[in-house]
């Protein structure tokens, strides 16, 4: 008998590339971090800005290992990071634009 896989989920999905997934470079944190990164992201732009405390909450870990972990993925290349300022010129958030992962194959493996 021959199984198929039936995958009945709805449209609320994150798409990550194999490679990201498959990489030895990033240790678990990373990778959700980078995931978690994905799933705020808007398509039509290629950005989203979570918060470190957010992203923290939602990786289940603290906010020193999301920083690190932030590091790493822009290190490598997978996200591109940017401040947001108000017009008081206080800190808001980090904009993340997700870069493209068949640019960075090789430095994944």
């Amino acid at each position: 008998m021959e199984e198929k896989l039936k995958d009945e989920r709805g449209w609320h999905l994150t798409m990550i590339d194999n490679a990201v997934l498959e990489s030895n470079k990033l240790n678990t944190y990373d990778k959700l971090t980078y995931i978690m990164i994905c799933m705020h992201g808007n398509r039509n732009v290629g950005t989203c800005f979570p918060s470190l405390n957010t992203l923290a909450k939602l990786v289940c870990c603290s906010k020193p290992t999301i920083i690190k972990s932030i590091k790493t993925l822009e290190e490598i290349g997978l996200i591109e990071v940017e401040q947001r300022w108000n017009d008081k010129n206080e800190y808001l958030s980090n904009i993340y634009v997700i870069k493209d992962v068949n640019k960075l194959l090789d430095k994944l493996k």
